[in-house]
């Protein structure tokens, strides 16, 4: 399994970043590799947002599609994604974005994954 984390400060607020990161159907037009998302499914609990999600991913010749839940906490500024279905054994991906006095914020990102075979 691979695992990456980082925590990053930025000089804008967690509220802009949480917002920046939580459209994510609009990944596709500022991320690379990203080349289409498609929302199958939204709804609401609480105060959290429920998505169910594909993504196609592209590079070179290859391209994949997997499929996510991403739950969407803006009151946490929160959002935590688990791998519903695609190329992998294993998937997950948390953000926090965390407010600084200074008004900028620090994102701590994470993200566990293994592929279910080497291609």
């Amino acid at each position: 399994m691979h695992v990456y984390e980082i925590k990053h400060p930025v000089a804008h607020s967690a509220d802009d970043m949480y917002a920046l990161v939580a459209r994510i159907e609009d990944y596709p037009q500022f991320l690379p590799l990203i080349e289409a998302l498609d929302v199958k499914r939204r709804d609401r609990a609480e105060d959290k947002e429920n998505l169910i999600a594909t993504m196609q991913v592209g590079y070179k010749l290859i391209r994949e599609s997997f499929t996510t839940k991403v739950t969407l906490d803006a009151p946490a500024r929160t959002i935590f994604v688990e791998y519903l279905d695609g190329p992998f054994s294993h998937l997950e991906n948390r953000w926090q974005f965390i407010p600084r006095g200074d008004g900028g914020s620090d994102i701590d990102f994470y993200i566990a994954y293994s592929f279910s075979s080497w291609m």
